[in-house]
């Protein structure tokens, strides 16, 4: 009788695991012996609002005072893009962009950017150049350069008096696509960057 109850429980626990394994459910659980904090980092991306302050931590040293210019946060796929346009206040029409990991952090590249020419901004025009007509510009050189824009992520963001437009290329492809600022009031390319 003592060796019955052994052997019903294991026929009992066999028939229970099979079933579960037969329905595609188990209710075994990987155990990750990681810290909480390292699985958290690791699965989540970090936020716009920490992308500027690394950017603004960044741009302090470099420039002082930030009153000065007006922060716009542009997202991208893995990356943030952060831009520095000056306010009307400042002279020069460049700014810093920032270009920030979204799953470390890291700033991966910076440079100053040309933003358009503020005194034809404040000029009124009955029209402005809107997205749709900034891409198709920016698309008509990149497709001279780099063919089919196919495996490339479109990212287009608005500042005060030009466009960013941004072809970035998809998971698993290696290199960079063109970037461009388009003006928007003239239709004009300030700046154009391919990368290969």
């Amino acid at each position: 009788m003592n060796v019955l109850i052994p052997i019903t429980t294991l026929f009992f626990l066999s028939v229970v695991l099979s079933c579960n394994q037969a329905s595609g459910r188990s209710d075994l659980r990987q155990v990750n012996s990681a810290p909480p904090q390292q699985i958290s980092k690791q699965d989540s991306d970090i936020s716009r609002e920490a992308a500027v302050r690394i950017a603004e931590e960044n741009a302090k040293k470099a420039y002082g005072r930030l009153d000065q210019f007006t922060i716009i946060p542009c997202e991208q796929h893995a990356f943030w893009r952060i831009v520095f346009e000056p306010t009307p206040a400042r002279s020069g029409n460049a700014g810093p962009e920032y270009v920030i990991d979204k799953r470390t952090g890291l700033i991966v590249g910076k440079r100053d950017l040309p933003l358009g020419d503020r005194s034809s901004s404040e000029l009124p025009r009955l029209e402005k150049i809107d997205g749709e007509k900034a891409i198709a510009i920016a698309r008509r050189d990149a497709t001279m350069t780099y063919g089919s824009l196919s495996n490339y992520d479109l990212t287009a963001c608005e500042l005060t008096t030009t466009w960013r437009v941004i072809y970035s290329p998809r998971k698993g492809l290696n290199g960079g696509g063109p970037e461009y600022v388009v003006d928007k009031f003239s239709g004009t390319i300030r700046e154009k960057k391919y990368y290969q």
